[in-house]
């Protein structure tokens, strides 16, 4: 809807086509104004000397983004047509150009040129319907006739604030791959309710429940996501890298806490949680973390993780919250393998070398000698905990947050569970 237009226009015919040149106008909109530069070669007939060309070019300053639908091709791929016009929801074009050349055949053909330049302020971007709105100070916005660039130095997501945001999507060749990366730096507590309001995520959902992080070091975290706007469900891929230093993180599942908790932890969609080597504190001894696909147990691991380190008998008792003292002392290495699919399961293995039990035989044993332990725990309502000592004796037990608990021991001296 023009309010005005102000400008020149020559033209000129040959015998097979007409030719409008040197057009430039300016032209006042409704919510914008644009200097435009024109010019076209029009065939009289299909057989003539020269092909159907249109030569545009549109300066903007000072306008709303709403004004996108006057210079976004409607013949572009649908899905793209359709993300644009609905991501950009809020913002200001503080300067931008659009630049048309070539014929008028359908969108992408080899004869067109198409480009579109932005420098954007104050814009909320709408990336994928259902997850946090992307904020962004500033912003500049590419676009051809293959691919859709966003990029900004500062931006917010889900509360954190994010630095070197590149946000893109290529349509050429039928594609719609859309891909975003960013990257932050902020408190460990901050990064987590943060990740927990991101959709695709919600598979790690009764991790991130279990766990509370805190600590005043703040960790480098990169994002990256990548789907196809045709099959967003499919073809979702999250990658998630953190940097920790000196964090704190909490198990409610196991009831323990780990200090000093440093080094890199990563999420992917395809394969879950890994990390190539976490170290902390529990109980004021050293614990190394190995974490990856390799050490799943069950299809579909959402997260798998080795975990050794060394306890003492007092570590445990206060771990349990035991006050009564038990006839045995000492410290011996623990290993525990966590698994986290459709169901948790916990794995305690230790050969108890170095604990000294003050019983008689068969459960008494010196400190130098071996006596394997194996503990394994199960989220499921019967059996949740299962204890294996090796030639001693085995017990179930059944420990429910309310209710009475259960157990049976059985003293047969066995070699295996």
């Amino acid at each position: 809807q023009l309010a005005r237009v102000t400008g020149k226009l020559e033209g000129r015919w040959q015998h097979d086509a007409l030719f409008l040149e040197q057009g430039l106008f300016v032209v006042s909109a409704a919510e914008h104004d644009a200097t435009v530069q024109f010019e076209m070669d029009i065939p009289f007939s299909k057989r003539a000397s020269v092909p159907l060309d249109m030569r545009l070019a549109a300066a903007v300053t000072d306008a709303p983004v709403s004004i996108r639908n006057a210079y976004i091709p409607y013949r572009m791929p649908l899905p793209a047509y359709q993300w644009l016009q609905g991501a950009l929801i809020e913002g200001r074009i503080e300067q931008g150009v659009f630049l048309w050349r070539g014929g008028l055949k359908p969108y992408g053909d080899p004869g067109q040129t198409m480009q579109l330049a932005a420098d954007l302020s104050g814009v909320s971007l709408n990336y994928q319907r259902g997850w946090p709105t992307a904020t962004q100070v500033q912003s500049q916005l590419r676009l051809n006739d293959r691919r859709i660039d966003i990029w900004s130095p500062q931006g917010e997501v889900a509360g954190l604030t994010m630095n070197t945001t590149a946000v893109a999507l290529d349509i050429g060749a039928g594609a719609t791959g859309f891909s975003m990366r960013s990257q932050t730096s902020s408190r460990p507590g901050e990064l987590l309710q943060a990740l927990q309001r991101l959709p695709a995520l919600s598979m790690a959902a009764p991790v991130m429940r279990d766990l509370s992080v805190q600590g005043e070091d703040f960790a480098d975290t990169r994002l990256g996501l990548s789907f196809d706007l045709k099959n967003v469900i499919d073809t979702l891929d999250v990658n998630v890298e953190v940097d920790l230093a000196e964090a704190r993180v909490g198990s409610t599942l196991l009831d323990v806490q780990a200090e000093q908790v440093t080094g890199r932890l990563n999420y992917r969609t395809q394969s879950g949680f890994d990390s190539p080597g976490l170290a902390a504190l529990v109980f004021g001894r050293q614990l190394a973390v190995e974490m990856g696909p390799h050490l799943a147990t069950a299809p579909n691991t959402l997260l798998s993780a080795r975990l050794d380190f060394e306890a003492s008998v007092s570590d445990l008792l206060s771990w349990q919250g035991v006050s009564d003292s038990i006839p045995a002392q000492g410290a011996t290495p623990v290993t525990v393998n966590v698994n986290v699919a459709d169901g948790v399961t916990v794995d305690i293995e230790t050969d108890l070398q170095g604990i000294a039990v003050d019983l008689p035989l068969p459960w008494g044993k010196s400190a130098e000698t071996r006596a394997p332990l194996e503990v394994r725990w199960r989220d499921r309502e019967w059996a949740a905990w299962e204890v294996f000592w090796f030639g001693r004796f085995s017990a179930i037990a059944d420990l429910p947050r309310q209710g009475a608990a259960a157990a049976i021991i059985d003293v047969t001296p066995r070699t295996r569970s």
